[in-house]
């Protein structure tokens, strides 16, 4: 249902632009808030992002047929991100809105929405079943992040030794995985010590 209530309302959220009435409470006011913080980002940040995937899909895909090309890379990530974003997603909105849940979701922290979740649909039925699903969840995420580092070190080194995989690629790799860990131990030193700053 989920899935069939996007694919439906795909087209007319594709060309709504919400503007808000000056108030700040309002319906409108919030759905422009909303559209402008998350749709116009991501519209964004996938524009800006195009080039990238498009050159790992490319060279990923070296060898393969058009077949394998589409339903790799476009049929078979699509639908798990349908799966998951129904699933994870669908369920605690749908939980909270009947009210199921009396806002453990909604309240919980940031990040620990879908820990929330599971704990609240499968500790009825077993804690341990909880303990695992999250901690299958938190694997699957650090393999998501660490195969999405793998993936830029490979990219951005494709462009700095233009396309050379041989060893003058190696300083490029090595550059390049240093850089990006660095970067990734700033943003998550920051995020770790900005409550403590807040405090301050």
């Amino acid at each position: 249902m989920g899935i069939w209530d996007y694919l439906i309302a795909l087209p007319s959220m594709s060309f709504t632009v919400w503007s808000g009435d000056g108030n700040p409470d309002s319906i409108a006011s919030k759905l422009e808030g909303w559209q402008g913080g998350w749709s116009v980002f991501y519209w964004a940040w996938w524009i800006a992002f195009a080039p990238f995937v498009g050159l790992f899909l490319a060279r990923i895909s070296k060898g393969r047929t058009i077949r394998e090309f589409v339903l790799g890379a476009m049929f078979v990530p699509s639908l798990m991100c349908f799966v998951w974003f129904t699933w994870a997603g669908g369920t605690a909105i749908d939980l909270e809105l009947t009210g199921g849940t009396n806002g453990v979701i909604m309240n919980a922290p940031d990040g620990d929405n879908i820990f929330a979740m599971t704990t609240f649909m499968l500790s009825p039925i077993s804690e341990f079943l909880s303990w695992a699903m999250s901690a299958m969840i938190v694997i699957l995420l650090m393999t998501y992040l660490v195969t999405t580092a793998d993936s830029a070190v490979l990219i951005v080194n494709t462009i700095n030794a233009a396309g050379d995989e041989g060893p003058k690629a190696r300083p490029h790799i090595i550059f390049w995985g240093v850089a990006l860990g660095a970067v990734v131990a700033a943003l998550y030193w920051w995020a770790v010590s900005r409550p403590f700053k807040q405090q301050w």
